[in-house]
């Protein structure tokens, strides 16, 4: 029955045990739960873009700061017109959890596989590790987000394979800008890898 509703079913849900106002005010702290997330990821993506820039991943245009607020004006300028090209394709909000999902599960994947690689990659970070995990769960650790991983892709691309296909396209994309930026840095005696 929930599935049939949708999006509200919730408040559909609620209606039968709460009266008109307790549904308003559940409604409402739906509306403002979503706003503030949307705010925080907003926040976060110009904090991770300007962290991008400090690294020469991206362009040094994206470390301005403006001199009165504080802020990095390019950076939050870029995510705001994401998010007004976001809003205009006017997708299912479906599509961008499963598209966030699918961005998130490649974060974790490579999270694992740095844990995995730490002891020879990186020595004296894992030495100083508060955790520093074994063999074996470095091993379950990357093995369990790869299977995860794969699972989530193959059911959502399944779900949806539009928003899959637009995945790997972005990251097809991501890739490519990788690579040219790499090389365009390498030019300069810049290492990017370091």
């Amino acid at each position: 029955e929930a599935a049939s509703l949708g999006a509200t079913a919730i408040l559909t849900a609620a209606g039968k045990f709460l009266p008109q106002w307790g549904v308003n005010f559940l409604a409402l702290g739906a509306l403002l739960a979503m706003a503030t997330t949307v705010n925080a990821m907003i926040l976060m993506g110009a904090r991770e873009i300007f962290a991008w820039s400090s690294d020469k991943l991206i362009p040094d245009i994206f470390m301005r700061v403006h001199p009165k607020y504080k802020t990095p004006e390019a950076t939050i300028f870029l995510i705001a017109l994401l998010s007004i090209i976001g809003v205009l394709f006017s997708a299912d909000l479906e599509k961008y959890a499963l598209m966030v999902v699918f961005g998130l599960m490649v974060i974790q994947l490579l999270g694992a596989f740095a844990v995995f690689r730490m002891p020879k990659a990186a020595p004296n970070i894992f030495a100083e590790a508060g955790i520093r995990f074994s063999p074996l769960w470095r091993w379950v650790t990357w093995i369990g987000c790869l299977v995860v991983f794969t699972g989530i892709f193959i059911f959502g691309f399944l779900a949806d394979y539009a928003t899959g296909l637009v995945f790997l396209g972005i990251w097809f994309i991501s890739i490519l800008y990788w690579n040219l930026r790499k090389n365009y840095l390498k030019k300069q005696g810049i290492q990017i890898s370091e």
